[in-house]
């Protein structure tokens, strides 16, 4: 799941107060837990696990040298000691995640879990293209998160498309050269609001399964638009794309960093495989070639005899 890029320029941050720093390397930083599920049928989604994330995100021209996050006592971050973020190739954020949680109960689990903790305990501290940090080790932020709650949204996100079919767990688009659309209900969505530090965010991504690029990836920041229409000959044939469809719920946004989005949430998040089929002439290619090489095998069988 790419559970950092869900979350791109989430949500407007509250007004910023006298005292507070800037960072212009900064774009937004965040801290969640994640249920995730994956979507195999037109109704059909099943639990697969649980996870925490954690990650920072780049302002353009910007630079992230590292990042390190901290727990409450008798937190996986207690027992294990703080973890260091994985820094992105181009220095453009860092990311952390444990994943693979059977359950919530498990995720939030003493010694080997992230319990929920409404008192500061978990922080993120983070070192940018700023000299001289001040924060011990080096960095230049030291931010805290109230991550308390459970306040996952009840409406596990199910998506219905318009193209094609489901198949063996996967959808088949049957015209790539069509738009594709896609539709979902999200019946517990709180709108958020510029006066509040609470409110839902909708993402709708494709990505080849492979690699690479994203198809498209859109926010809703402040609306539920529950559709989204894909254009004409956006899939390639025979090619396999992961969709994924993101409900989160922010509970706090920390404001420490002067024009920073910071974001606690719990989210839901489905996942499921799309393809697009082959176009009809070639199909009919591949037949022909199918009885060329018949031809010849049966030709080179008589000869033989």
């Amino acid at each position: 799941m790419k559970m950092r890029s869900a979350l791109v320029g989430l949500l407007v941050a509250a007004a910023p107060l006298a005292a507070q720093v800037t960072d212009s390397n900064i774009a937004q930083y965040g801290l969640g837990k994640v249920h995730a599920y994956e979507q195999t049928g037109p109704s059909t989604v099943t639990a697969t696990s649980y996870a925490f994330n954690v990650f920072v995100d780049a302002a353009s021209g910007g630079t992230i040298n590292g990042a390190k996050v901290f727990g409450p006592l008798g937190s996986y971050l207690d027992t294990n000691g703080p973890q260091a973020l994985t820094v992105r190739g181009a220095n453009d954020g860092a990311d952390f995640n444990v994943k693979g949680f059977v359950s919530q109960t498990a995720l939030d689990a003493t010694g080997t879990g992230f319990p929920n903790d409404n008192i500061g305990n978990y922080k993120l501290q983070i070192d940018t293209g700023t000299t001289g940090g001040s924060v011990g080790g080096g960095y230049d932020h030291e931010i805290k998160f109230n991550l308390g709650g459970d306040a996952y949204p009840t409406t596990v996100p199910l998506v219905t498309v318009t193209n094609g079919a489901w198949s063996d767990g996967k959808y088949f688009v049957s015209d790539s050269s069509a738009v594709t659309q896609f539709s979902w209900t999200f019946s517990d969505y709180i709108q958020p609001s510029a006066f509040s530090t609470t409110g839902d965010v909708i993402v709708f991504s494709v990505r080849p399964t492979a690699g690479g690029s994203d198809v498209v990836r859109v926010q809703y920041d402040s609306s539920n638009p529950g559709s989204y229409t894909l254009a004409a000959n956006s899939l390639t044939p025979g090619t396999e794309y992961i969709g994924e469809l993101f409900f989160a719920r922010i509970v706090d946004k920390p404001d420490d960093i002067s024009g920073v989005t910071g974001v606690v949430y719990y989210s839901v998040e489905t996942t499921f495989k799309i393809q697009a089929v082959p176009e009809p002439s070639t199909w009919a290619m591949i037949g022909l070639g199918a009885v060329m090489i018949w031809w010849w095998c049966r030709r080179a069988l008589g000869n033989r005899a």
